[in-house]
Order: structure tokens, then C-alpha cells, then sequence
């Protein structure tokens, strides 16, 4: 199944649900929420609508199917070079940027943000966002192939 297979409203299909998906890749038995751990947002607009996500070692990228209710998320598994060149980026944006856009657990255990981890020197920001030698991947095309399952919003407390 495709993102655009999906129709108005996910429940109107049995879609790949990403936990039997996983099982049945890997093998492995998870708990529900227990073994997600979101790692860092990609797109943002009043919450994450696209981001990277961990289960055990294994990393996936995760989009909102429906921007206004992002309870439902098409999940996609990248390449070695995707993921590769997605963690590459990320570690320079942190160095540059900030890490306002990572998860971690709190001491409630719930998955949050430290939105004051902006890097304040804009000087440093232009290393990051001017220079068009660092990869990106191209998200475009990954919405383009098979989705590995559906998801419950894997940023869970927005």
C-alpha cells in the first residue's frame, strides 16, 4: 500500500499495521508504545507532522497521513544510505542548530522537547542551512514506495 492508497479516513481499510509489520520483518515482540522512542522531528507545524523514529535498533521515518488529526501515521523504512545520510544531517544540525528538535523521556517518563536548545549564534546556523554540500534525503520519493504500516502518532504527546 501506498500513502496515496490511503482513503479520507485510515479506518476505512485494514492497512499493514506497523506492529504486525515489524513481527513479522523481524521477530521480535515489542509492547505497544514501550519500545517506540521518537528521536527528532523533520516537519513541524503546531507539532511534528514527519519525523524519525527507533524500535530496538532499527530506525524508521514516519509522516502524518492527515496534517489536521496526526493520530494516524504512514510509516516507511529507509535505506542503509538514507538512514546513513538522514543521522549525518541531524548530528550537523544539532552541532549548528540546536537539539530543540529531539526526544527524549522526562522524568515522568513522557517523550518530550527542550524547545530553549537553540543554538542562539546565527552565524553558526548559516553553516548548517547555507551550505548546500550536506546531503539531504529525498522524502519525496520514500512517500513514493510501499509503506511498512500504520502507525499511532509515534510523537504521542502532541
Amino acid at each position: 500500500m501506498k500513502l496515496s492508497d490511503i482513503p479520507p479516513h485510515v479506518t476505512d481499510i485494514d492497512p499493514p499495521y506497523f506492529f504486525r509489520s515489524y513481527y513479522e520483518k523481524y521477530k521480535t515482540p515489542m509492547q505497544e508504545w514501550g519500545d517506540v522512542k521518537p528521536q527528532h522531528h523533520i516537519d513541524y507545524y503546531d507539532g511534528p507532522l514527519s519525523g524519525i523514529f527507533k524500535v530496538h535498533d532499527n530506525y524508521f521515518y514516519g509522516k502524518a497521513v492527515y496534517s489536521e488529526d496526526r493520530k494516524y501515521w504512514a510509516v516507511w523504512e529507509l535505506t542503509e544510505e538514507e538512514l546513513t545520510t538522514e543521522l549525518e544531517r541531524h548530528k550537523l544540525f544539532q552541532q549548528y542548530v540546536g537539539t530543540h528538535i529531539d526526544y527524549y523521556l522526562d522524568e515522568d517518563e513522557n517523550w518530550i522537547r527542550d524547545i530553549s536548545k537553540v543554538n542562539p549564534d546565527k552565524d553558526e546556523w548559516r553553516k548548517f542551512y547555507d551550505d548546500k554540500t550536506i546531503p539531504i534525503v529525498n522524502y519525496h520519493a520514500v512517500e513514493s514506495r510501499e509503506i511498512f504500516g500504520i502507525i499511532h502518532n509515534p510523537f504521542r504527546n502532541w
